[in-house]
Order: C-alpha cells, then sequence, then structure tokens
C-alpha cells in the first residue's frame, strides 16, 4: 500500500527480516566462522562445549556466567545462547 510508511507493515509487505533477526543471524554465522576456524579469532578462548554426555552436545557450549547486563548481553554470552537453540543438524552442518 502506497503512502503506509509504519515500518512494521512495510517490512512484513517487502517480506524483509526485522533488525533482530538479522542481529540474530549475523551472530550465528560469527559463531559458525570462529568455530571453525574461518577467521583469526581463538574459539577456544571464548567456546568452552559442554562435556555433559547425552544427545547433542557436541555441538552446544558453555554459557558464562554474567553479573550484569552489559556482559549477559555482550557477544559471546548471547551467541552462546543463540547458538545453543539451534536443531543439532543446523548446529553441525558443515560448509557448503
Amino acid at each position: 500500500m502506497k503512502g503506509d510508511y509504519r515500518t512494521t507493515s512495510m517490512m512484513a509487505d517487502l517480506g524483509w527480516p526485522t533488525l533482530q533477526h538479522r542481529r540474530s543471524n549475523a551472530k550465528l554465522v560469527m559463531v559458525y566462522r570462529i568455530t571453525h576456524n574461518l577467521i583469526a579469532i581463538p574459539a577456544a578462548q571464548y567456546f568452552h562445549p559442554l562435556t555433559l554426555g547425552g544427545h547433542g552436545y557436541g555441538h552446544r557450549f558453555h554459557v558464562p556466567f554474567c553479573r550484569t547486563d552489559t556482559m549477559k548481553f555482550s557477544f559471546a554470552p548471547s551467541a552462546i545462547s543463540l547458538w545453543n537453540q539451534l536443531p543439532e543438524h543446523l548446529a553441525t552442518a558443515r560448509e557448503v
């Protein structure tokens, strides 16, 4: 509809994802790149695999304890939380 400048309706009409969705995707892509050594950020410094046995633990990481919201919403803790929510087939997918 022309002349309708409400952001949510314009984005829905265009089929664009929200800013929150795009930020989440960017974080997940960065975690993939870090954990697969595609960029020069040491994965072992930020991502510690869960070592508990069971289904799906090979691709999950320990979320660090955060005392403040500043730390909680920084890259590593928030990205790890997102990554741990991925289905196993996505988290263990290899580069195409």
